[in-house]
């Protein structure tokens, strides 16, 4: 895996030995871990989506707030309305990604 790829729930899998060991104590473990990753991933997919929706509302607004600023000939605070937002939603979305990157190489470090 790549360090552009994004995260997957199926890193943070136990090792198969790990599972076997579970499995004998109690039986229906290896059961149970897939079916909480499967919950976690689409945790994670709606969540990811909720982000974006909310991202593409505060850019759409900040757009639209400088458009009706500049038509109202308040030039500069419509440039600093329209790009400042759109900074802030890039700058969240980029940050965030580059939490995940590190998120999962501090889990691959643990192993």
């Amino acid at each position: 895996m790549t360090e552009s790829s994004p995260p997957s729930v199926w890193d943070a899998l136990p090792a198969y030995e790990k599972v076997q060991k579970w499995q004998r104590a109690v039986p229906d473990a290896a059961e149970r871990i897939l079916v909480q990753v499967e919950e976690d991933a689409k945790f994670i997919r709606r969540d990811a989506e909720r982000r974006l929706t909310y991202a593409l509302v505060i850019v759409v607004l900040t757009l639209v707030s400088g458009v009706l600023l500049a038509l109202l000939d308040k030039t500069v605070p419509a440039l600093v309305t329209s790009s400042g937002g759109t900074i802030a939603v890039a700058t969240t979305l980029i940050t965030g990604r580059v939490s995940a990157v590190a998120e999962r190489q501090r889990r691959r470090s643990r192993r």
